[in-house]
């Protein structure tokens, strides 16, 4: 997958992947009342940016950004990078 987010940009292009932080999984049935099931994968940003940068990507920053007490229960990672020109 990481080798797909190095390809498909153009070279000097950007990419920014951003997903909640963690190493539980979330599992929901009935969220906003409705059954479903909804499995939420946690991820840390260390691994994922060294995937990135394995893949031939160069990063650009990390951020982590404080869950929000009323929409949010985790952080969030946002991370930048781009395809070398």
């Amino acid at each position: 997958m990481f080798a797909e987010f190095h390809r498909v940009p153009a070279p000097g292009g950007h990419v920014l992947l951003a997903f909640q932080v963690g190493d539980e999984p979330l599992h929901l049935d009935r969220p906003f009342g409705h059954p479903v099931s909804l499995d939420f994968h946690r991820l840390q940003p260390d691994h994922i940016a060294g995937l990135l940068s394995q893949a031939g990507l160069v990063m650009r920053a990390r951020l982590l950004r404080e869950p929000n007490e009323s929409t949010d229960t985790t952080q969030q990672a946002y991370l930048p990078a781009h395809r070398p020109a």
